[in-house]
């Protein structure tokens, strides 16, 4: 297992973290606000809220008040600026009155490596020793078009892989590892204010986010043990993944 790991690690140059999308929706339209985002994210888009959507927030048990939102901002890589700019128009005093939540969130963390060789057995490796124990309930594994989804639909909450397109951020091969919280409910069990743009800029921490929640087990394990204390967690992946 250690000369495995090292060879592994060996191909991992460098990490990005970044958040990929978030959605917020808003009681009223927030005039003005698609305009000062522009230039500080990859994309927006305005999408209608679907009747299946406000069913689901309905059947919320902390957001019923969602099903009276009726504007969204789908907002694509979202620069640090962005979310200033997101909750500079949303402080106390200022706007107040339109209400928004975060409905859902990406959080990414892309290994980069040097040739596209190398991400795919980085990809490899990764793939078969991820935890992807997304708390309580069944969770369904599948792949399409190289791209591997572990989803728990109880908890809203996906976790995606891929190794056979670069990062959408360096440009370079990597593998792609990202977290789909995809619910106000799912947001909200980052933390107990986490569906708010101004506690998403001042508590987010990548870092911590991944170091908690890159977990992986060893599949030669009869007893699946994590194998936080590899190689692979001690070096590498401490030291040059996560930058800890």
């Amino acid at each position: 297992m250690k000369n495995v790991d090292s060879e592994i690690t060996d191909k991992i140059v460098k990490t990005v973290f970044y958040i990929d999308r978030m959605v917020v929706c808003f009681i009223k339209k927030p005039k003005g606000l698609v305009e000062l985002l522009e230039g500080h994210c990859d994309g927006i888009n305005t999408p209608p809220i679907s009747d299946k959507e406000r069913t689901k927030y309905k059947k919320s048990e902390n957001f019923k008040f969602l099903s009276n939102c009726y504007y969204k901002l789908d907002i694509s890589q979202p620069s640090k600026e962005a979310l200033e700019i997101l909750a500079g128009f949303m402080k106390p005093g200022r706007n107040i009155e339109i209400g928004h939540v975060i409905t859902h969130f990406e959080p990414v963390m892309d290994l980069v490596t040097e040739t596209e060789k190398d991400a795919e057995d980085v990809g490899g490796y990764m793939q078969e020793r991820l935890d992807h124990n997304l708390a309580k309930g069944k969770v369904t594994e599948y792949n399409e078009k190289g791209t591997h989804y572990w989803n728990n639909s109880e908890t809203d909450i996906t976790l995606v892989l891929y190794s056979d397109k670069p990062s959408k951020v360096s440009k370079k091969p990597c593998v792609h590892i990202e977290y789909r919280f995809e619910s106000t409910d799912a947001v909200h069990s980052l933390g107990s204010q986490f569906f708010w743009v101004q506690t998403i800029l001042e508590l987010f921490d990548e870092k911590a986010f991944w170091k908690g929640n890159l977990k992986l087990i060893d599949p030669d394990s009869e007893s699946d043990d994590e194998i936080e204390n590899s190689p692979f967690f001690k070096t590498k992946i401490k030291r040059l993944a996560l930058n800890l």
